[in-house]
């Protein structure tokens, strides 16, 4: 049995040392730069680029519509995952279950172009709109920009999500549905006292991997508007790629600093929720 376990660490060696080399040493080699100035020499700067980083209107900016979508679009992705779960665990769909993964496979690209030409300003849902005397609506700049970007977000992920929340719903057994008709005949009571407690687990999971997966919109955000987006579209990347190619290391690792810091907590929480909850359980 010793031996297999050392065997087994042979496999995951080269990963470990991929993600070791070329993010986990440049990241920690990159602290310093937080905490000196920004000349020739590495002079100890204390908490100045931290204060400098605060007083900046474009990390405020980015900060503010980072947050702002994640809380808009990590709570619709959960509950929406969640009631199609259920649907798909309740009908028992097979080639459904598959067919809703495909936003998630299709190259940034081609999804892109899709969407650009399905909410243009000559696509089917302006015309619409037309059809029933509104006015053109330009979903990808102004007000509307940060709510496009998570309506992409749900599109991609909520098919993946649904599914784990299916396999969740589809557990349990049959004796909970079957005693718990006996008193109600409520779904939404159902939903409230007997799915949610017994999947609770699963959307603490669900919800870390939305946090996680709501950073990768910056391809679609990228794709969308390159390096300039407009204003409710600037994220922490925008921030991050720019002062990278104006060469302001200080500015760009305090900011990374912060960023990685403060997903840890978060992360944290949610770990030290979920072990609790596996406690409670007797997992």
């Amino acid at each position: 049995m010793h031996k297999k376990r050392w065997t087994g660490l042979w496999f995951v060696l080269p990963s470990f040392l991929g993600t070791g080399v070329f993010t986990i040493f440049p990241f920690f080699s990159s602290i310093g730069y937080a905490f000196t100035k920004g000349t020739g020499k590495a002079e100890f700067a204390g908490f100045a680029n931290f204060r400098e980083l605060f007083r900046n209107d474009a990390y405020r900016l980015a900060v503010k519509n980072t947050l702002l979508f994640i809380v808009e679009g990590v709570p619709l992705l959960v509950v929406l995952g969640l009631l199609l779960g259920i649907v798909l665990a309740k009908w028992k769909l097979t080639f459904e279950r598959w067919a809703i993964l495909i936003p998630m496979a299709l190259p940034t690209a081609a999804a892109l172009l899709g969407w650009q030409a399905v909410l243009g300003e000559n696509g089917p849902v302006n015309g619409l709109i037309r059809l029933f005397g509104g006015p053109t609506v330009d979903f990808f700049t102004g007000g509307f920009a940060r709510k496009t970007l998570v309506f992409l977000f749900l599109v991609k992920n909520l098919g993946y999500m649904a599914i784990l929340f299916a396999g969740a719903v589809s557990s349990l057994p049959k004796e909970y549905g079957e005693a718990f008709a006996l008193d109600s005949s409520s779904r939404i009571r159902y939903l409230r006292h007997v799915i949610l407690p017994s999947v609770r687990g699963m959307v603490l999971f669900v919800c870390v991997l939305s946090l996680m997966y709501s950073f990768q919109i910056f391809r679609e955000v990228y794709g969308l508007y390159g390096d300039r987006p407009p204003q409710q579209a600037y994220m922490l990347q925008h921030f991050m790629n720019n002062n990278f190619y104006k060469l302001h290391y200080q500015r760009l690792s305090t900011a990374a600093l912060l960023l990685v810091l403060g997903i840890s907590a978060v992360l944290a929480v949610f770990l030290w929720r979920q072990e609790k909850i596996a406690a409670e359980e007797g997992i």
